[in-house]
């Protein structure tokens, strides 16, 4: 027959992890329950060592959610931005560091087309949305349009994807797949 000890042992064991945070008093691993609250999160940690009693305050356990979250967060953006990268039609990559935070509004019309675009990228999270920005060369049309595929995709906590076709780079790679024979039998 067992022990008392090793009874609890195998208990622990099967009950309870750890997750790499030391108990501040005695720097031992604090175990934390396999099993999730009701809320569907992990619990907060304790010290299983004789006489130390450490327990950890939930508000730590939040934090440390949060950063997981943070993380996970981080990850789909890097691959929302390698998609896009790898996706897109343009020129150059220049294009993607265009954003409603460094679109210049010094005029009306300019605080217009921002107020225009940032209604845009709200509606799109909705609901499809059909917009054309028209005007001038270099009236930030191409920075307002990636400025609103970059807020969507933040929108969404970047679990989307999303790519950028500038249309002329498009029309100039179509007409050489189309006169280099070996470009165009792919």
């Amino acid at each position: 027959m067992e022990s008392v000890a090793d009874a609890f042992a195998e208990m622990e064991e099967r009950l309870f992890e750890t997750y790499g945070i030391k108990c501040p008093k005695c720097h031992k691993l604090l175990l934390r329950p396999k099993i999730f609250n009701k809320k569907g999160e992990k619990m907060a940690g304790a010290c299983a060592t004789p006489g130390c009693g450490y327990k950890e305050a939930d508000s730590k356990a939040k934090e440390r959610r949060n950063e997981n979250v943070d993380l996970t967060i981080k990850a789909y953006k890097n691959d929302a931005y390698g998609y896009l990268e790898k996706a897109s039609v343009t020129s150059s990559l220049k294009v993607f560091s265009k954003s409603f935070a460094n679109y210049s509004t010094g005029t009306v019309n300019e605080k217009r087309a921002l107020t225009y675009a940032r209604n845009i990228s709200a509606k799109l999270c909705d609901e499809t949305v059909h917009a054309l920005l028209v005007g001038q060369t270099g009236t930030g049309k191409t920075h307002l349009a990636v400025g609103i595929m970059l807020d969507y995709l933040k929108r969404n906590n970047y679990m989307k994807k999303a790519m950028f076709i500038d249309f002329p780079q498009l029309m100039d790679q179509l007409k050489m797949g189309i006169s280099n024979d070996d470009i165009g039998k792919k």
